[in-house]
């Protein structure tokens, strides 16, 4: 019955920090009270686990990505619009500026976003180093919490860091 409930716990959390759910529906899947649920985020932390996953780096970076592209859609379309305001039999020349000084102020700012995604791109790498020291922790506390299974991870271990010891080859 504990393990059951452990169980559960487990799931609860991962559907509360990774797929962000309500106590309310947490507590309809797994057949358990909302006021449970409210317990255990407030036990465990997971609000804050939970908002320190919403803006991590990567999450940033895609945050940052998906307004760069939201720009580039908008610029597509004032292009199109200054080749249609063009082709028309009289065309509006102050229109036509209007939207150039659009796609220029969209421009500078789809540079500035660029320039913040590099940053937290860049500010966010781990070296090798680190890498190697987070796995070693890793393991050493698994070693510590369960040593069969830390024996059956050896092969893995191995793998990981030759892995993560190539150079990384930019995405094509």
């Amino acid at each position: 019955m504990a393990k059951d409930y452990d169980n559960k716990r487990t799931v609860a959390q991962h559907m509360y920090i990774t797929e962000r759910r309500t106590a309310k529906e947490i507590a309809l899947k797994l057949n358990i009270a909302q006021k449970t649920v409210g317990e255990w985020v407030k036990k465990y932390g997971w609000k804050e686990l939970r908002e320190a996953k919403a803006i991590a780096p990567a999450k940033r970076s895609e945050n940052i990505e998906k307004i760069i592209s939201g720009m580039a859609e908008k610029r597509i379309r004032l292009e199109t619009d200054i080749v249609g305001e063009e082709a028309k039999p009289e065309p509006d020349p102050k229109r036509i500026e209007e939207l150039r000084k659009e796609i220029a102020a969209l421009d500078y700012a789809v540079a500035n976003w660029n320039k913040s995604l590099a940053s937290v791109k860049k500010e966010n790498r781990l070296t090798l180093v680190q890498k190697l020291q987070v796995i070693e922790e890793v393991f050493k506390i698994l070693m510590q919490f369960d040593y069969p299974l830390f024996l059956k991870t050896l092969d893995f271990q191995e793998h990981l860091v030759s892995v993560l010891s190539q150079p990384s080859t930019p995405a094509q």
